[in-house]
């Protein structure tokens, strides 16, 4: 649901001038912003960021009573249109951090107040006045929860762990022991962060014995980690997520691998044991990478890559086994027209049998 502001432009405008990549505001300084809102639903009251050109005309004809627009989408603007206009370096961004100003989730209205009297926290665990603690949250000697957290129902923290500031973890996730996560993360529901690394050996009649895994997870600072992931922790080092990581949902990261600063890792990534990314990686949906692999910074894999050897050079790769994405395009098209080609070979062949004995032409 969106929240009411009630502000003037020009309030807004003051709340937001420094850190908001906003530039300047032309117009409208007492206009009334009553929500956010994007373009396709727009209406008066509204503040509406459009980072797209072909929109402006459309949500301008809506009459909402302000736009947040980059440096040229401003000059597509008319002059005499009563809106007021906010003028950001990056669009995208000023949406971002405006939203998450002015109506993003308040974790502190559950109702239940600081600290749920279901909550079982070890008598060893200090909980700031500014944390709160959930229904049914269990938390393990040693452990330590930093200022200004949430850790919402039925969240466990084993032995050890710690959650920097302004952490919130979501219902049903578990962070194991040991393992540390940085401030300001969001571990969405249902995760477990520093899972017991799949290591096992056989013998010769191929009985499993399992190898305990006793190393941590470390996540750094500002990372997301979707719903239903599971981190595992290293066999005896750590599996680490550096800073402004994004994880999303459905994801598994197996022990002692290593994730690089702000690299996007959607729906599916599966990374096996003791790989690494480098920094600025961004992995498509349902992205796959063999144990003991390395990659590079600023690699984009696309089309369910597959990933089986060291990746040296940084672009854009696609496919299984992965391959330069202009290789893969050639590939691609080829594979697309084999059932053409072999209907010319089998008419070919028709031709050729016709001028030949046929003892001499094989299927």
């Amino acid at each position: 649901m969106n929240k009411t502001i009630q502000k003037t432009a020009a309030e807004i405008f003051a709340d937001c001038k420094t850190g908001f990549r906003l530039k300047e505001l032309k117009g409208g300084e007492t206009a009334q912003i009553l929500r956010l809102a994007g373009f396709e639903d727009c209406q008066p009251g509204d503040l509406v960021f459009i980072t797209d050109p072909k929109k402006v005309a459309e949500t301008v004809a809506k009459k909402p009573a302000g736009v947040v627009v980059n440096v040229k989408e401003a000059g597509l603007i008319p002059a005499d249109a009563a809106l007021a206009v906010f003028v950001s370096e990056n669009a995208g961004v000023s949406y971002a951090l405006m939203r998450q100003k002015y109506s993003d989730r308040d974790y502190t209205e559950s109702g239940f107040g600081r600290i749920h009297p279901s909550a079982v926290i070890h008598e060893s665990v200090k909980i700031p006045e500014s944390t709160m603690i959930g229904p049914n949250v269990v938390i393990e000697q040693g452990a330590k929860i930093g200022e200004k957290c949430v850790l919402q129902a039925n969240v466990v923290i084993e032995f050890e762990a710690e959650i920097g500031d302004g952490t919130v973890i979501q219902p049903g996730s578990i962070v194991g022991f040991q393992c540390k996560i940085g401030k300001n993360c969001l571990i969405l529901p249902n995760s477990v962060i520093g899972s017991e690394g799949f290591g096992y050996s056989q013998d010769e009649d191929f009985n499993h014995y399992r190898i305990p895994q006793t190393g941590n997870v470390e996540i750094g600072e500002r990372v997301t980690i979707g719903a239903l992931n599971a981190i595992d922790r290293g066999t005896f080092g750590v599996t680490k997520f550096h800073d402004n990581v994004i994880c999303d949902n459905i994801c598994h990261t197996a022990h002692n691998c290593e994730i690089g600063e702000h690299s996007i890792l959607l729906t599916g990534w599966k990374m096996a044991g003791s790989s690494k990314t480098g920094k600025r990686v961004i992995a498509s949906g349902d992205t796959m990478v063999k144990d003991h692999v390395s990659i590079c910074d600023d690699t984009i894999f696309v089309h369910r890559g597959g990933v089986i050897t060291d990746i040296t050079e940084k672009g854009m790769y696609a496919g299984s086994p992965t391959q330069p994405m202009r290789e893969y395009v050639k590939n691609l098209s080829v594979y697309q027209k084999l059932g053409d080609l072999q209907k010319e070979i089998k008419e070919l062949k028709k031709q050729l049998a016709a001028l030949v004995p046929a003892a001499t032409v094989k299927e």
